[in-house]
């Protein structure tokens, strides 16, 4: 199947076999992202009883799993796009954060057998949705 990486700065489509250990590689980031969604929810629970010392504390865990993920993210891409060493720095330099995890959920779907224009169509229902607003 061919995914499209422009989100990351190339812009040639890259070529993936859609082979069951490459949805289980999904499977796994899905997981991850999914779990770094949930702890950042947890992270905005009222923090007020606690003391300086402790938020501290608190931000710096954030910190330390947002870093962890990101890494985790780019060896993903890395390894399912078969990515150089140079083109993973350059997408580091071209995605935010969100751009991240919107280019990850983009790659899952398509190995887990969406078309382009489903996840199009999925991206476009996401952000109509009031649930979300």
């Amino acid at each position: 199947m061919k995914i499209k990486a422009n989100a990351i700065g190339i812009d040639d489509p890259i070529n993936v076999k859609g082979s069951v250990a490459n949805q289980d590689k999904a499977d796994e980031m899905l997981i991850k992202l999914l779990q770094i969604s949930v702890n950042a929810d947890k992270q905005k629970i009222d923090d007020s009883k606690l003391n300086e010392k402790q938020k501290t504390q608190k931000a710096i865990e954030a910190l330390q799993e947002e870093r962890s993920f990101t890494k985790d993210a780019f060896l993903f891409l890395k390894n399912i796009l078969k990515l150089t060493d140079e083109q993973v720095e350059a997408a580091k330099e071209e995605v935010d954060f969100d751009g991240l995890g919107s280019y990850l959920n983009y790659v899952i779907g398509r190995l887990k057998g969406q078309s382009d224009e489903d996840l199009e169509l999925a991206k476009k229902v996401e952000e109509k949705d009031p649930k979300k607003e």
